[in-house]
C-alpha cells in the first residue's frame, strides 16, 4: 500500500541524482558512451583503489630501515 511505501519513494527521488548527466552531459557524450562511463566506473574505482594501495606498500617497505640480512646467517648455519 501506498502509505507504507510513500515516504521511501519521497525519499528515493530526493536522494536521486543522475550522477551521469551531472558529470557527463547529454551535450558533449552520447547514450552509448555514458552507459559504457557508467557500467565501467566500478571497476576503474576498484582498480585506482588497489593500485593506491599497493603503491603505498611499496613506498613504505622501500623507506623501511634495512633489516639485517638473515638467509646469509642460516646459510652458513649460524642461526
Amino acid at each position: 500500500p501506498d502509505k507504507y511505501t510513500g515516504w521511501t519513494d519521497k525519499l528515493a527521488n530526493v536522494v536521486s541524482i543522475d550522477w551521469s548527466g551531472f558529470f557527463l552531459p547529454e551535450q558533449c557524450l552520447g547514450y552509448d558512451l555514458r552507459l559504457v562511463v557508467s557500467a565501467l566506473s566500478p571497476v576503474v574505482l576498484i582498480a585506482l583503489l588497489m593500485g593506491t594501495g599497493i603503491a603505498l606498500r611499496l613506498y613504505y617497505w622501500r623507506t623501511a630501515s634495512p633489516r639485517p640480512k638473515l638467509w646469509a646467517e642460516a646459510a652458513l648455519g649460524l642461526l
